[in-house]
């Protein structure tokens, strides 16, 4: 039992939509289309400052999460597993060095100037890639243990914000 705020679907009311398989590919292609815009969209809203980068989520807050989808069933799950799948495969495309969105960027660049670039720089870029995606997951795990609402850990927290 949970008490909720606003609208959720009832699992006894649950809509299935019987498709073909040519039907349900096609409709999954246009969800995963939409759930990658959407993405996008709200990286791009996070570094314009319209969404709080609070509201980003680390493993501990994709734990609690699946854990909820899995006790709705193996559906919610799946579809769950599915948006996080989406949502890794945008990131892992952002153009950070270390990351194969920063590969496909160094692979244009050779394109472009008909050469490589200089190990010296790539190597740069690497370490620099690395310190980004670093400081990116410490960031989250903090959010994340923010959220949890540790007693003990809010009075440590007092201790230095004095």
């Amino acid at each position: 039992e949970s008490y909720k705020i606003g609208v959720s679907p009832s699992p006894e009311h649950a809509v299935v939509e019987r498709m073909n398989p040519f039907l349900a590919f096609w409709t999954s292609l246009k969800q995963t289309w939409f759930i990658s815009k959407l993405t996008v969209l709200s990286i791009i809203k996070i570094f314009e400052g319209v969404v709080s980068p609070r509201t980003l989520g680390g493993p501990i807050m994709i734990a609690q999460l699946a854990g909820a989808q899995g006790k709705e069933g193996i559906i919610p799950f799946v579809l769950f597993m599915a948006l996080l799948s989406i949502n890794l495969a945008i990131l892992n495309l952002l153009p950070i060095p270390i990351l194969d969105g920063g590969h496909l960027f160094f692979y244009l660049a050779e394109a472009v100037t008909g050469r490589e670039i200089n190990i010296k720089w790539r190597e740069m870029a690497q370490q620099i890639g690395l310190v980004i995606l670093i400081a990116l997951m410490i960031f989250v795990v903090i959010m994340d243990i923010e959220r949890l609402n540790i007693k003990w850990l809010e009075d440590f927290n007092k201790i230095f914000t004095r």
